[in-house]
């Protein structure tokens, strides 16, 4: 199961995206790892809301 749910997920991306706040300060401010976040962006970009359903987000 994983430590973040969907919902944490998708607002850290949004932060990221939106706030242009760095990979690191998004992941200290929603308790994750960078590399996370990292992963959770590039999924995002790559497939939209599509992989928040369907795949490994």
């Amino acid at each position: 199961m994983s430590k973040h749910t969907l919902e944490t997920k998708l607002k850290a991306v949004d932060f990221y995206i939106n706030k242009q706040y760095s990979y690191k300060e998004t992941a200290e401010l929603y308790g994750a790892n960078t590399s996370d976040v990292i992963q959770w962006v590039a999924l995002f970009k790559k497939h939209g809301l599509l992989i928040a359903y369907f795949g490994p987000f």
